[in-house]
């Protein structure tokens, strides 16, 4: 999408600034950021956080456990900084683009040359992540078991269910009182 991450961004302002009288038509797409979670066989589950970085020129951004890195201009350096920092790496190059061999690697060397289409997905080696359908396990010693054969869930798993569905507050309704 061209309004998500993109060049497209300076292009418009440089447009709207040095030809005002020129009429834009803003087609809508598949970003990377999404495309990327396809191409390489990520899940991106309710809840999780994900922060979006540019790494060009062999720049290693660390910090959230979770990241999307754009410009990956030169992955070994890049990869090096974040295996340093605790990091999995996964290399996206040319990701469902019609232009050049689509590319999904966690080896650097495989893409060393530069390319301004390569995006990298950074995973702190150790992260846990809780799995949605955790808020449908049961320990019977904690809740009461209905008479027809279902649990009444107890707020915190409500909450947690909710965290997970991304209806925190009850946006989506239908999780407190009857949810089993």
């Amino acid at each position: 999408d061209p309004n998500v991450y993109s060049t497209f961004g300076h292009l418009r302002r440089t447009i709207d600034a040095f030809h005002p009288d020129v009429d834009l038509e803003i087609v809508r797409g598949v970003s990377a950021v999404t495309a990327f979670a396809t191409a390489m066989g990520v899940e991106i589950e309710a809840g999780a956080g994900l922060s979006l970085r540019e790494a060009a020129g062999g720049a290693s951004p660390t910090g959230p456990d979770r990241m999307i890195l754009f410009k990956v201009t030169d992955a070994p350096a890049t990869h090096d900084g974040l295996l340093e920092a605790g990091y999995e790496v996964t290399y996206g190059r040319r990701l469902f683009m019609e232009q050049g061999e689509t590319i999904v690697t966690d080896d650097p060397a495989a893409i060393d040359e530069r390319d301004y289409y390569t995006l990298a997905y950074a995973e702190k080696e150790d992260l846990e992540v809780e799995q949605a359908t955790a808020a449908f396990q049961t320990d019977s010693t904690e809740s009461e078991v209905r008479s027809d054969g279902g649990r009444e869930l107890s707020d915190d798993e409500v909450a947690d269910l909710e965290r997970a569905e991304g209806c925190e507050g009850g946006d989506c309704g239908g999780h407190r009182g009857g949810h089993r």
